[in-house]
Order: C-alpha cells, then structure tokens, then sequence
C-alpha cells in the first residue's frame, strides 16, 4: 500500500517530528469520540513545538485520511476529501475558538463538522466544534476540554451523517432550467420545469432572458452566464437544462464557465423516453433517436468526450457510448434503422389486414398528458397505464371496439406530442406515427383545463404537417371539462368529454358513429377484368345504378369514406368521383 504523504509546509521540520505526524495514519478513532486521545496528544506536542496549524481529515470509518501542516487556507489539502469526514485541526499558542475562515471551510468542504484545539506548552487548552444542521445553519459547541469529551457532540454529528447518506442515495439532481425567447421562439420555462421533474429531478430554479436572437457562443448573453455561475453556488445545483438544442461549441464553452452538467431540452426528451420505453420497438426507436442525436456532439471532438453526459439521472447510452468512436456509432445506427425496417413493415401488414377486414381505424393523438390513455380506458373498459405526467405512455395500444350500430372499429393510443419535439425521434418513431396518417379518423385530444390549449393545439397541427398527416377525418376531442367553467357545444368538428366522470362520451361515439357510417354518393369506373372488386362492391356497397359500356362497368352508388378508399386504391386515378375529397 502507497504511503500516505504529509501535505503542507514541512520546511524545516525535523525528523523526529514528522515520524510523529506519520504515525497518525496509523491510529483509527472510534466514532463515539470526535478523534482518537492519542491523535490529540501528537497534535498538541508537534504544533507547539513548531508554532504551526496541523490539520487532520478523519473518514467516517475512523481513519486518517490526509494531514496537512499550515492553517487550513494555506495548507495544500487534497480535494480528494472522503464526504462526511470530519476535520480537527489545532490553533497554536491560543485557544480553540473557531475563526471565521474555519466556519468557511465547513461550508465550503464536503465534511460533515470541523473542530480545532487550542494548544500551549505541548497540552491541550480546550475544544471547540461546529456542524451545518439541516436548517443549514452552522451549530457551535465548546468550549470543551479534550476529545475525550466529545460523545455528546459526536452523537448528533452521527445522526446528520446517518440523514445525509440516507439522502444521497435517493439524490435527486437540482436542476437550474433557463430559457430564451426570441422573435422566432418563445421560452416555455413552465413546460421545461416539468420535464425535469417527470426526468426524476428538481428544479431549484428558472432564468429567462429575452434577446433579438440567441447567442452563438453561450445561449445567453454573458452576464446571465456569470449570473448562472452564482445561482449554481447558490443552489448547489448538478444540472443546467436549456430550453432549446445545444451546439456542440455552446455545450462546451458553458460547461467551461459553469463547471456543471449541460443538457438541452432535446436530451431530457429522449432521456424521459428512454425511461417509458418498455417494448422491444420502443426501446430500438428511442436508442436510434439518442444516437443520431448524439452523433452531431461528436465532430471535432475526437477522444475528448469526458464531460459529456446523457440528460438528468444520465439514462440511455450515457458517456460509456459517448466514448465510443463515431465510425461505431454509426454502424449502431445502421444495424438499428434494419432492425425498425422490420417493424415497419410489421405494423404496415398489420394495417393492411384491419383494412382488408373493413375495420376502422381512429388513432388518439394530441399533446402530451391531454389525457388519451384516460380516454382509451373509459372508452374500452381497458387498463392502459396512466398517470399525471408528461409522457406517462410510449409504446402504442391498440384495443378494439363494436360501435352500436355493430361496426367493429380499433382505437390506437399513440405517443404524445409535444413543442421542440426533438426532430430525431420524428424520425426514430416514423413508423408508430404512421398509425396516426393512416388512421381513418384522428381523435385530436385537448386539455381543456390547460391554458395553453391553443397553443398546444397549434403545436400538434405542426407536427400533423411534418409527419404528413393529409386529409382524414379530425375530430377535436375538449377532455377534462369536468374542471372546466363553461357552455360545451357539441359538433362534428369538436366534442367536449370528461374520461374521468364519462361526461360527453356517449355523444362522442354517436359522433364517432356519424363519421365512419355516413353514406355519400360515388360514380365509379371499374374495368371489367376487375371481378373481385366488382364482387366487393356488390357486398359492400347500395347500388344506385349501374351501366354497361364495352370495357367498364359504371356504378353510381352510396357507400362511407373507408369503404371507397379500399375501392379507389385498387383503381386507376381519376376512376371514381364525387363532391367531396377522398
């Protein structure tokens, strides 16, 4: 085992004395005392004789783990300090009186109490000891004469120290989350403190600046960097959460200044979705997404990738991937997206077969914690997982259900959506999205208690365009009006339901019904070499009328929407026509 070394000013210390010093490692204290007699007895014999501060570290498991000679500003002590450990140190031709430099270091220290002797004439003069309570206030005790009669103070040290390790096993990250808005965007700090807090952490406080644009280098402006850095003081916060994405050379100058972990709120999505993630699909989709969002961090980096890390409790790959190479990266990522080219073409024959059996398909989407699953639940007498919570469901459900006029139908609970969703998990979860293109109707689900119902709604239609939703069939579903105070309406274009109470939900399914069983008028073309689809009109279809030619067969008929999309797939363009859109 390597010596331990005594730090600290040494100069002209003789032999002897230093080989007292040394023995100290040597003695292990009990922790009903605040250190062994013995440690005592060399401290107040060398510092005298040599008119200087020594200062001792003890581990909560009684050993000595560096000594140092200076007083305690000065001496070179090792940040390598155990935390709970306790501090003694002597005061040389005085007493024991703490000073106020001591007082700072035990704020400033992860030690759990410091203490200090008065030394004169080689003897021990008297005693004194503080500690932080849990009010954070410094507690004083002594005078006292000797270590010897420190049980008293050692007991209350030991239930702090009991708390404190208590505590750090369930440590919750604190978590300082800052915002920008500009012309462009607007800072959502409200939203941002939430995803913190569904991530497993606290947010301790909000900073937001308005500027013209953000700042290239920082995100914010310099003054509010140095302001972050008192805040992260005064906070004791682990993290920082950005609102927006992060470049890479923003990440590093503000990891430069703040010393602290950096996240953006793209990294805290995918940190929560890597949490909901419990299905084999998922857990692929959402890896996908982490690494191509990783990737970019990379460039430029080379092997310099320590102090990057995941989002808040650093779930998903973490800096065990981060340091691996880009060409790995990249081969992960290639082996993932086969991977979810097979699931792709899972869900799409899925589809197909519920299209084949005239199934109908009504995907719940909306905004993140709008209440789908709720409104799953009810509707289905089933159990998807619920909870008040920002992406409480990631995984799709699918449950089916026979309306009242006996038309099966299938109801799909799709992921939530949310502003600034991070563009990687657009693409990642393109396949779990088509269930919302395909579906026949989309139940657009609104928190209609939140007072940002409009711009969530305008969120959602956002990313309706970017996944390529076209023309089915929306209905606005208003949820939660049982804690709402107004006059509800009921439309074909909106329905104002509680999937709490059940309020509205047998006039959303008679809406439902009205939708996907509404018969319009069609003429259609159909060729005569095609006789299954003649055949399939026959069955599925009220038949008008219907005119011969020498190649074509012309129906005019009545039938729903789904049906004459099933028609129109099988048709060349232009064959069938009516006075509404298909």
């Amino acid at each position: 085992m390597k010596k331990k070394e005594i730090l600290g000013n040494i100069n002209g210390l003789k032999k002897s004395y230093l080989d007292e010093l040394q023995a100290i490692f040597d003695i292990r204290s009990d922790n009903d005392t605040y250190a062994s007699e013995e440690i005592e007895v060399i401290l107040a014999y060398v510092s005298s004789r040599v008119n200087r501060e020594i200062v001792v570290f003890i581990n909560n498991n009684g050993i000595v783990e560096q000594l140092a000679v200076g007083d305690i500003s000065s001496a070179s002590v090792s940040e390598k300090i155990s935390r709970g450990s306790r501090c003694l140190h002597t005061h040389p031709s005085s007493d024991g009186r703490l000073s106020a430099i001591d007082k700072n270091t035990l704020v400033k220290l992860p030690i759990i109490a410091m203490a200090s002797i008065g030394v004169t004439n080689n003897q021990v003069v008297d005693f004194y000891g503080s500690y932080i309570n849990k009010e954070q206030i410094v507690i004083e005790i002594g005078p006292i004469k000797s270590v010897v009669y420190t049980q008293e103070f050692m007991s209350e040290i030991n239930k702090l120290a009991t708390t404190t390790r208590k505590q750090e096993l369930t440590h919750t990250e604190s978590v300082i989350a800052v915002g920008v808005t500009t012309k462009k965007s607007k800072a959502n700090l409200d939203e941002l403190k939430e995803l913190i807090e569904t991530a497993d952490g606290k947010c301790v406080y909000t900073l937001h600046q308005n500027r013209e644009q953000i700042d290239n280098s920082f995100y914010v402006g310099k003054g509010k960097v140095t302001e972050l850095a008192h805040l992260v003081s005064l906070y004791k916060a682990d993290t920082i959460c950005f609102d927006d994405p992060l470049t890479m050379n923003q990440i590093r100058n503000l990891q430069e200044h703040l010393d602290v972990k950096i996240v953006d709120r793209s990294t805290l999505i995918l940190d929560i979705f890597a949490s909901r993630a419990h299905s084999k699909d998922g857990k692929l989709q959402v890896e996908l997404a982490q690494l191509s969002h990783m990737l970019p961090q990379l460039t430029g980096k080379g092997t310099s990738l320590s102090r990057l890390a995941g989002g808040i409790g650093t779930r998903g790959p973490g800096e065990s991937k981060l340091e691996t190479d880009r060409r790995h990266i990249l081969r992960k990522i290639n082996f993932l997206k086969k991977q979810l080219k097979e699931v792709e073409v899972r869900r799409r024959q899925l589809r197909d077969s519920r299209k084949n059996n005239d199934v109908f398909m009504i995907a719940l989407a909306g905004y993140t914690n709008a209440g789908k699953s709720t409104l799953l639940n009810y509707i289905t007498n089933s159990d998807v997982f619920v909870k008040d919570m920002l992406f409480a469901t990631l995984d799709p459900s699918v449950r089916k259900l026979q309306l009242s006029k006996g038309q099966p139908v299938v109801f799909i609970d799709t992921v939530g959506f949310i502003s600034k969703l991070p563009h990687e998990l657009i693409e990642a979860f393109k396949s779990t999205l088509e269930e919302v293109t395909e579906a026949d109707v989309i139940l657009h689900v609104l928190d209609g208690s939140n007072k940002k119902m409009e711009d969530q709604r305008e969120v959602v239609y956002e990313i309706f365009e970017q996944i390529g939703v076209k023309s089915p069939e929306i209905l606005e579903v208003i949820n939660k009006i049982d804690v709402i105070d107004e006059h509800c309406e009921n439309s074909k274009e909106r329905a104002y339901v509680s999937a709490i109470t059940g309020e509205g939900i047998d006039e959303l399914l008679a809406i439902i019904t009205d939708l996907i069983g509404s018969k319009k008028s069609f003429i259609v073309n159909v060729p005569y070499n095609k006789g299954k689809l003649i055949s399939y009109i026959h069955d599925n279809c009220d038949i008008i009328s219907e005119k011969f030619t020498e190649t074509k067969v012309i129906f005019n008929l009545k039938t729903s929407k789904k049906v004459i999309k099933i028609i129109s797939n099988q048709l060349p363009a232009n064959s069938v026509s009516s006075d509404i859109p298909l």
